[in-house]
């Protein structure tokens, strides 16, 4: 299971997050696939998703997993995924 709440994210010198309050939820097994144009923000949820990217606010659970947000080391997460 993905549980995806409120999650905001803007990159360092930017004016306006590249995510904004993104929210869903897959339960296990479910396949997906993230859309959008050039820019919108698929390859940094995506990092957020995994713990690669620190995200500045809301929260992100994969299984029983928390992933770190804002202040955390890139990388660092609850327990490895």
């Amino acid at each position: 299971m993905i549980r995806v709440q409120g999650v905001t994210k803007t990159h360092a010198g930017a004016t306006s997050p590249v995510l904004r309050g993104v929210s869903f939820e897959l339960g296990a097994g479910t396949l997906a696939a993230i859309l959008g144009s050039s820019g919108a923000g698929k390859t940094t949820l995506l990092r957020c998703l995994v713990g690669l990217e620190p995200f500045d606010s809301g929260q992100i659970e994969v299984g029983e997993t928390t992933v770190l947000g804002r202040d955390k080391v890139p990388g660092a997460r609850a327990r490895e995924l």
